[in-house]
């Protein structure tokens, strides 16, 4: 399959609005699955589902960005 830009870069996404800055990550496991909370700076919550290991995995990469802010 030939791509469509033909080897060009991409434009740069614009973004109307910029990405939260995070300020907080927890991970919350159950019978039914596993589930992501992550806080912005300006109290907005994002909820992200996963089946247990890829939320461990994403959590423990979330968490380590963090604290490497610090």
């Amino acid at each position: 399959m030939t791509p469509k830009n033909h080897g060009q870069a991409r434009a740069p996404a614009r973004r109307d609005h910029p990405a939260p800055e995070l300020i907080a990550a927890s991970l919350l496991t159950s019978d039914q699955g596993s589930e992501i909370h992550l806080m912005s700076r300006d109290g907005r919550l994002m909820r992200l589902s996963a089946d247990e290991e890829t939320a461990r995995s994403a959590i423990i990469g979330l968490w380590k960005a963090l604290d490497g802010r610090r």
